[in-house]
Parts: C-alpha cells; sequence; structure tokens
C-alpha cells in the first residue's frame, strides 16, 4: 500500500508540473502514503474498500496542492515556492474519508484486514 501511494503522489506530482526536484525528494508523495495506509487499515481489504483508498489518495493529492499553496499565500509566503504540506492534508483526508464511510453503504465497516 505504501508503494501504491507513493506512486499515486509521484505521478500526480509529474502530470501537475511540479518542481522535479521536490517530487525526487518526496514532498509531494509522502501524505499520499499515509493514506493509502491508513484507510486500509482501518477498513477490511475487499476491491470495493481498494477503490476507495485510492480516491483518498487522489484527493489527499488534489486537497494539498491547491488549498495548502492558498493557505500559504495568505501568511504571505511567495507562491512560486512550494512549501511542503507536512501532515496536515493527511489528517484532514482520512478524518473526512473514513467519517464518510457512513454513506457508503457497500463498504464494510471494520477494522483491519482480518475481517472480510
Amino acid at each position: 500500500m505504501a508503494f501504491l501511494g507513493s506512486a499515486i503522489g509521484v505521478a500526480l506530482g509529474i502530470v501537475a508540473k511540479l518542481p522535479t526536484a521536490e517530487v525526487r525528494k518526496g514532498l509531494h508523495g509522502f501524505n499520499n502514503v499515509l493514506v493509502m495506509i491508513a484507510i486500509t487499515s482501518f477498513l477490511p481489504l475487499t476491491a470495493s474498500t481498494f477503490l476507495f483508498a485510492i480516491f483518498a489518495t487522489v484527493a489527499c493529492t488534489l486537497f494539498t496542492m491547491p488549498a495548502l499553496t492558498s493557505v500559504f499565500e495568505e501568511l504571505g509566503m511567495p507562491a512560486d515556492i512550494h512549501m511542503p504540506a507536512l501532515t496536515g492534508p493527511f489528517v484532514f483526508t482520512t478524518i473526512i474519508f473514513l467519517m464518510s464511510i457512513v454513506a457508503f453503504g457497500h463498504i464494510p465497516g471494520g477494522i483491519g484486514w482480518a475481517k472480510p
């Protein structure tokens, strides 16, 4: 799951044309790794939860780039500097997606991979 989360983060960083040095350092992929691991750890691993985790990982990337760039701009940091987002996007994305499980009846609740 960590490898897949990292691959999604790197791919979306390349598609978004973020600075290559930052993508190589992993600044735009570590939140994706954490989201992928968290979602697949708290939910039983099925096809629907796997796709749900991939969707959450993509959403984390989309949240990281525009949302935090605007927050940093409001704080007076230049827009041309891509600041690392720390773990804020991971926390917000994971909380939002785990709370939204209630709306999806076909995704089973439970903890871990042991409960199908």
